[in-house]
């Protein structure tokens, strides 16, 4: 076993030890024993000798300690469903704006049409409707809610999500984004992933 490419392990504050790794996108915190030992095993100053099996079996789930070879076979088989998913046309993913207008006021932010309150007419969701109707193979849809600050359309974003429901797909997943970012949730417990 190796220790991950992918792996950061670093400390935050007065101490508080964190290991990231970004092929998992998991971020554990740790306690002092614990940094020591990996960070002794990332610097290659001892072998990974822990009686704790379930830390391990740990590591090994989220890819911080992996097989020689194993990363670079994940990247193929990323690549790979990137690719075909290319050529899938029944998958149809949309980012939709209902509106511009967005209270954040972020300093580095320079929309000028944060102030435009302007929503998504009904139109304008029926036409969308439309298009996504005209496409014969679709069976699946994702939706990513994107703006300004998509909320201040709560209503639009209520009544397109039901329409949309209404085709008769596999309505999979909608989330928020927001300059150019998902937002997730935070984990729960020792491990969190997002």
């Amino acid at each position: 076993m190796q220790w991950s490419r992918y792996n950061r392990l670093f400390r935050k504050g007065h101490g508080g030890g964190f290991l990231y790794n970004a092929q998992s996108n998991t971020l554990f915190e740790l306690d002092e024993v614990y940094y020591t030992l990996l960070e002794d095993w990332r610097d290659r100053r001892t072998g990974i000798v822990t009686g704790d099996e379930a830390f391990l079996c740990l590591l090994r789930e989220k890819a911080v300690i992996v097989e020689p070879g194993e990363e670079d076979r994940f990247l193929l088989a990323r690549h790979y469903q990137r690719q075909a998913t290319c050529f899938d046309t029944s998958r149809l993913g949309l980012t939709i704006c209902p509106t511009l207008r967005c209270n954040f006021r972020c300093p580095y932010c320079f929309e000028q049409s944060q102030l435009n309150g302007a929503m998504m007419t009904q139109k304008t969701m029926d036409r969308l409707v439309d298009f996504i109707k005209g496409y014969k193979d679709i069976r699946h849809l994702s939706v990513a809610w994107y703006g300004g600050e998509p909320l201040l359309a709560f209503d639009t974003i209520c009544t397109l999500t039901g329409q949309l429901r209404n085709l008769g797909l596999t309505y999979e997943k909608a989330g928020l984004g927001w300059a150019g970012h998902q937002r997730l949730p935070a984990g729960r417990g020792e491990d969190q992933q997002t």
